[in-house]
């Protein structure tokens, strides 16, 4: 903006100029802001993903150890009794 001050100082005549500078600080802002609102989904996609995680018992127990072998998990978490 230091750029922008001198113009001011110059007087009217660099008007466009100044117009110029403020659009191109706004576009700069613009991608600035999107990439932020881009970074916040892929957060929110992390969050959800971890909290479907914790919510689901078999995961939970995986993570706190405590988990049976799998040979003796039901047959929806992995091999059933029996299967190789």
């Amino acid at each position: 903006m230091q750029r922008f001050a001198a113009l001011v100082r110059r007087g009217e005549a660099t008007i466009g100029e100044r117009r110029a500078l403020l659009q191109a600080y706004r576009r700069r802002l613009q991608e600035q802001t999107a990439a932020i609102a881009q970074t916040i989904g892929t957060l929110a996609g992390k969050i959800a993903h971890y909290s479907a995680w914790e919510a689901d018992p078999v995961r939970r127990s995986a993570i706190l150890g405590d988990l049976p072998e799998r040979d003796d998990m039901a047959p929806e978490y992995g091999a059933a009794k029996g299967d190789a």
